[in-house]
C-alpha cells in the first residue's frame, strides 16, 4: 500500500477530532447571549410590542412564545415583551381568530403561542405519536377523558359556543364541577381538538371556543399530514436554537418531553447542515448548541 495513502487514512480521523474540538472550544461570552435575546424577544422597552399587527409580526419571527415568565424555558414571553397598558392578553385570541396563531400547550404543559409557519411540525409529530384529528378515535383510544369528549361533542354538535356558557350547561355542581370543565377544556387545547374561534368582549371568560379540525386551514393541515416526524422534530429545534439563542440537547428533550435520541438525531443532521452551530458557554459545564453570531 502506498504510505501516503495509509498516513492519510489515519490522519483523517485525527483531523476530524480535532476540528470538531476546535469548534467546541469557541468561548461564548453570557453577555453576548443576553444582548440576543434582549433583542430577539423585545426586552428593551423602545422594543415592546404595542399593538396587534407588531406581535403578529414578533410571532413570526420567534415562531413561538411563552404567555407568562417562566425561568426554566428559554423561550419569550407575551407578557414581558408587550408594552405597558396594552391589551395583550387579547392578542392570543385576536391571532387565533384571524387564523394567524394556534395557542397550544406544546412546552412542558404551558399555555404558548404557535406560529402558522411551526404548527404542522407539532401537527405532525402529535399525529405520528398516535394522535387523531377526530376526537371520538382519540376517546377511544383512552386518549381523552368523558368530559373532554363531551365537550366536543357538544361544539361538533352545535358549533362555536361562548366558553362560559358551555360551562355553565356542561360542568357538573360547585366548584368542583367548574374545575372538571376547565380541566377539559385544557386537555382538548392540548390534543389540538379546540381553539379560540371569537370573543364576546375582551374581558375574562368570554372566549368563544370551536373546533380545531374545523378552524385548521386546508394548507396547514395538508403540511402536516406531509411532513415525515423527524423532518417535523428538526424544524422544531432549529426554530428552538434560533429563538433561544444558547440551549442544550438536554434542555430541548426537557422542553418538548422528547427522547434524548430523537433530539440528538436532530441536532446531528443540524449541525450537518450548519443551521446551528456548538461552542462552549463561559461557565457552562458541557458544550452548546447556538445560532450567536
Amino acid at each position: 500500500m502506498n504510505p501516503n495513502l495509509a498516513w492519510t487514512r489515519q490522519a483523517i480521523p485525527r483531523l476530524r477530532a480535532m476540528f470538531n474540538r476546535v469548534v467546541r472550544s469557541r468561548l461564548l461570552p453570557r453577555a453576548a447571549l443576553q444582548a440576543y435575546r434582549r433583542r430577539r424577544w423585545r426586552l428593551a422597552h423602545h422594543r415592546h410590542l404595542r399593538s396587534l399587527g407588531e406581535a403578529r409580526a414578533f410571532l413570526q419571527d420567534v415562531g413561538f412564545c411563552l404567555l407568562f415568565a417562566c425561568r426554566e424555558i428559554p423561550l419569550p414571553k407575551l407578557v414581558d415583551a408587550a408594552r405597558d397598558g396594552v391589551d395583550w392578553w387579547s392578542w392570543k385570541d385576536l391571532l387565533q381568530m384571524e387564523r394567524g396563531a394556534f395557542l397550544g400547550r406544546v412546552v412542558r404543559g404551558r399555555a404558548t403561542l404557535l406560529s402558522m409557519e411551526l404548527l404542522p411540525g407539532f401537527l405532525a409529530l402529535h399525529w405520528a405519536e398516535g394522535g387523531d384529528e377526530d376526537y371520538r378515535v382519540e376517546y377511544e383510544d383512552g386518549r381523552l377523558s368523558a368530559d373532554a369528549r363531551r365537550i366536543a361533542e357538544f361544539l361538533e354538535r352545535n358549533g362555536p359556543t361562548p366558553a362560559d356558557t358551555m360551562r355553565q350547561l356542561l360542568a357538573g355542581p360547585g366548584p368542583r364541577g367548574t374545575r372538571s370543565f376547565h380541566s377539559a377544556l385544557l386537555e382538548l387545547q392540548e390534543q389540538f381538538k379546540v381553539v379560540t374561534v371569537g370573543l364576546e368582549d375582551r374581558s375574562w371568560g368570554v372566549r368563544v371556543i370551536g373546533l380545531f379540525s374545523r378552524w385548521l386551514p386546508a394548507a396547514t393541515r395538508r403540511q402536516a399530514r406531509q411532513l415525515r416526524p423527524e423532518e417535523a422534530r428538526r424544524r422544531i429545534v432549529a426554530a428552538f436554537v434560533r429563538t433561544a439563542g444558547v440551549t442544550t440537547e438536554r434542555e430541548i428533550s426537557r422542553t418538548f418531553a422528547w427522547s434524548r435520541a430523537a433530539v440528538a438525531s436532530a441536532v446531528a443532521d443540524l449541525l450537518r447542515q450548519g443551521q446551528i452551530r456548538q461552542a462552549t458557554l463561559r461557565g457552562a459545564a458541557a458544550p452548546v448548541l447556538h445560532c450567536l453570531p
